[in-house]
């Protein structure tokens, strides 16, 4: 029966990769019996080279066994189906594809691509590939609490059927895909490893952190590996073996981040001060990755977003938010939902009544100042969507999406299709931007348990964004909210005095505002930097050197 021999024919397309799809689905004389030599013709013929980006994907700590009993069995597939909708979801996002979810010596293991038929774009590493990479290892993290390893490189392979006539399937082979294999495979696998093309192809958008070449197959030479980071990460800096000291201050962030992860907590306010390369962004790294350890223990669902404040920054209301919004825009759920209203807070707005839009069109993100650089296509469309979405769900005056899509976030206005008069500007005053806002952050974090928001170098942060990073700590549940600057006797915070009496009197005093005074690292703590420095033991670091390096630095990371 035809009918039926297509309806299990359009079941199977489900489980198959879209290539295949592609070729089978077009004609409906395909089911006709081939004879030999036409079906070898045509495998033959659809055979190609193409540069592939390949992304493998582990999971070492779920034990796909099954049988152990009807809960444990429904438990496993419920969580291997939660893992397949994460991971198609975000591949269609960014226009990728699914090649094998399978479970094999390796443990369970999804293969990925870019690069075939159908995704081919110009930029494709830095705009959809890496991207996508990103967003599929923190979400499995995050969402489904589930350790992850990748290995990801980019590379000419042999694309097509590989089998015989009766039983083949569509297959990507070359040396690049088995680097990418062992690369997912490396026990020193800090989360995703990528290769050299990889990071040729998109150094300059994202930055990289080497690590030591390894052996592969396939391969003549030792295969020089990278970490990907962000740019912001790369700006604060990442994990390092030779960190030394702080105990007493990682400590102190620790329990304040616990106390912030309780249920239904009120927000917290860390407060690093100290000299320049005194090590301030390096403590808050090292501990936000204890705090990461601390989330994911308990698999909580967490957002983490990050800004670094420059010295522009303090001209340009909202300033922060040009990093912030975009990024916890990335993960909300566009969809209406059922929840609590957004609550609206009476904290005090003195000491700022109008918005100076002349400002904003002195120092927008069209601006000569701004080092904002605009997003891929596909990605910044996506967030324009979200953020309308966001911003009709919360009946935002348009003069507000004006002012963030245009003049913060740097949209072109015609696709904001939104134009305001100077009478809307006039009475559009910032306490009304702040509260929006603020409902915006609520908005796209809600899904959280736990959010941290960490920004560095506060003391060039604008006045109206300490305004919102205030209203926040007032009103949000379960905020981690950390700020390093310098030391306040040689800076002074665009902050109100009577905010500043506050935190450093009751809110200090209930244990919310916690301030860190980071001072010289201790002798002993040198000797150790020293020491794992040049990966000797304390014993053996002279004692007439040790003190010239401590005379040397002062002290100082």
């Amino acid at each position: 029966d035809t009918e039926v021999l297509e309806e299990y024919r359009q079941l199977i397309f489900s489980y198959t990769h879209p290539v295949v799809v592609d070729n089978e689905i077009g004609s409906s004389n395909r089911l006709r019996i081939l004879d030999s030599s036409t079906a070898q013709q045509r495998q033959v013929e659809e055979a190609e080279l193409r540069s592939v980006y390949v992304m493998f994907i582990n999971m070492p700590n779920i034990d796909c066994v099954v049988g152990l009993g009807q809960e444990e069995d429904r438990a496993l597939f419920h969580l291997l189906n939660g893992i397949l909708n994460l991971t198609t979801t975000e591949l269609n996002r960014f226009s990728g594809h699914l090649r094998q979810f399978i479970v094999d010596d390796k443990g369970l293991v999804l293969i990925a691509t870019f690069g075939l038929r159908g995704s081919t774009f110009p930029n494709m590493v830095t705009e959809r590939a890496l991207p996508a990479t990103l967003v599929i290892h923190n979400e499995l993290q995050n969402k489904l609490g589930i350790h992850n390893r990748v290995g990801v490189t980019v590379g000419s392979a042999y694309c097509g059927v590989v089998g015989g006539l009766k039983r083949h399937e569509y297959a990507v082979l070359g040396p690049s895909v088995n680097l990418a294999a062992r690369l997912m495979s490396m026990p020193e696998n800090p989360g995703i490893l990528v290769s050299e093309a990889v990071r040729m192809k998109a150094g300059k958008v994202f930055a990289f952190k080497a690590l030591a070449p390894v052996k592969a197959k396939g391969y003549s030479t030792p295969v020089a590996i990278f970490e990907p980071l962000s740019p912001i990460e790369r700006r604060w800096g990442t994990i390092s073996s030779e960190f030394v000291g702080r105990k007493n201050e990682i400590t102190s962030i620790l329990t304040v981040a616990k106390e912030a992860i309780k249920f239904h907590s009120d927000a917290r306010l860390l407060f690093v001060t100290g000299d320049s390369g005194s090590g301030k962004s390096t403590l808050v790294v090292h501990a936000m990755d204890q705090i990461r350890k601390l989330i994911n223990k308990g698999r909580k669902r967490h957002r983490v977003t990050k800004h670094i404040c420059r010295e522009s920054d303090v001209l340009v209301p909202f300033s922060i938010f040009r990093s912030v919004l975009p990024d916890i825009l990335q993960d909300i759920e566009l969809q209406a939902e059922e929840g609590t209203p957004i609550s609206t807070s009476r904290h005090s707005q003195s000491g700022i009544e109008t918005l100076d839009w002349d400002c904003f069109s002195r120092y927008s993100a069209h601006s000569k100042v701004s080092t904002f650089s605009k997003e891929s296509s596909c990605c910044s469309a996506d967030k324009m969507v979200r953020l309308k979405n966001v911003l009709g769900e919360l009946d935002a005056p348009d003069e507000f999406i004006n002012l963030i899509g245009y003049h913060l976030l740097g949209w072109e206005s015609e696709t904001i299709n939104i134009e305001c008069d100077e009478d809307q500007r006039k009475n559009h005053n910032i306490a009304s931007s702040i509260n929006f806002m603020v409902k915006v952050f609520q908005r796209c974090t809600r899904h959280a348990h736990f959010i941290v928001l960490a920004l560095d170098d506060v003391h060039l942060m604008d006045e109206v964004s300490w305004h919102v990073v205030l209203r926040l700590f007032h009103t949000v549940r379960n905020l981690l909210i950390i700020c390093t600057s310098r030391t306040l006797t040689s800076y002074k915070l665009a902050l109100e005095a009577d905010d500043w009496t506050d935190l450093n009197t009751k809110y200090k005093e209930n244990g919310r505002f916690v301030h860190i005074e980071l001072n010289r690292l201790k002798k002993d703590d040198v000797r150790s930097m020293i020491a794992k420095r040049l990966a000797l033991d304390e014993n053996e670091i002279d004692d007439s050197f040790h003190n010239d390096v401590y005379t040397q630095s002062r002290g100082m990371p």
